[in-house]
């Protein structure tokens, strides 16, 4: 009996184990689950975009598809840090970013989210719709032309933002709906083989700079290469878990971050540009570097200050249509 079961039971019991783990295993660090497992949150992501992914094009992964879930997404699901501000320090990572909570969240209260949240949120559902995505841990930098990144792993600051990349028809598509005003409303597709610039609509292109030890994604801004964030070169692709201890260090490390210590901000893209909002709660908001309404479109910028705090409150929940359930004091 022992031995019928060794040849005959113990294989298959073996072969069922492995197939039946094999839909959620890690394979290169990267969580993939069953497509179309979850068919209740495909129906609420896509009455939030206003589009049907059960339509023929969704079906199957393409790049007309995902520029449209991309541009949709950044449209209609906002950015804002309104609970790093206020609520970090009660450190509840897992619950902010587990599927039940970003569903809850995002799509059935309609508050926005940090970028890991929303960023999260999209990799998860590309998951579903069956596209190969992996996340990216990036770092972030200061607005200023000079500065260049610190690859000294010794004393390099552990990642405060991830975007993700899409693998689809050989290509490398690379896909930011989390920063801000500066999210990014198409994937990129860079060859990852030399310094690149991509234009994707007027007044909003893109150059992804390459070194033989990291790559440096810059924004144009007024005429000029705004550097937004560098990541490793080879790409370092991260887990869950990993995504879930750099957004823990982001509300405890010691090093001043400004969407937790400093300022509020929430914005969102337009067909016609991109809108924010941005408010130091801790300073005179009649000075308008301390409270404003930044408006981005085809013809420029412009910044629009505010004389009181009720004034600036009212506008911002009705153009990002927020719920007024975070207080600004």
């Amino acid at each position: 009996m022992k031995k019928l079961f060794m040849k005959i039971f113990l294989p298959v019991f073996i072969y069922s184990f492995f197939v039946t783990h094999s839909m959620c295993m890690e394979k290169d660090n990267v969580p993939e689950c069953k497509p179309f497992s979850n068919p209740h949150i495909i129906q609420k992501y896509s009455t939030i975009l206003n589009v049907n992914l059960k339509d023929d094009k969704f079906i199957k992964p393409s790049v007309e598809a995902l520029n449209e879930i991309v541009s949709k997404h950044v449209k209609n699901i906002p950015y804002q840090n309104f609970e790093i501000y206020f609520h970090h320090k009660e450190n509840v990572i897992k619950e902010c970013l587990s599927i039940e909570n970003l569903e809850k969240k995002l799509l059935d209260d309609k508050r926005g989210g940090s970028c890991y949240e929303t960023s999260e949120l999209l990799f998860y559902m590309l998951g579903q719709l069956d596209y190969n995505v992996k996340r990216i841990p990036v770092f972030p930098l200061n607005n200023t032309t000079n500065q260049k990144p610190n690859i000294d792993s010794a004393s390099q600051p552990k990642s405060t933002h991830n975007i993700l990349s899409v693998e689809l028809d050989n290509d490398l598509l690379l896909v930011d709906v989390g920063y801000g005003l500066n999210s990014i409303r198409y994937p990129l597709k860079f060859s990852l083989e030399e310094t690149e610039t991509k234009e994707i609509l007027q007044n909003e292109k893109y150059q992804l700079s390459f070194n033989k030890e990291y790559y440096q994604l810059n924004m144009e801004i007024k005429s000029q290469w705004a550097p937004l964030y560098y990541f490793s070169n080879p790409i370092n692709y991260i887990t869950k878990e990993e995504t879930e201890n750099n957004f823990f260090n982001l509300l405890n490390t010691d090093r001043v971050i400004p969407i937790r210590d400093t300022y509020i901000k929430t914005s969102i893209l337009t067909d016609e540009g991109r809108i924010g909002f941005y408010i130091n709660p801790k300073a005179d908001i009649t000075n308008v570097s301390h409270a404003h309404k930044i408006i981005q479109d085809f013809t420029g910028i412009t910044k629009r200050g505010y004389t009181t705090l009720d004034e600036f409150k009212k506008e911002l929940y009705q153009t990002m249509n927020l719920s007024a359930v975070y207080k600004i004091n």
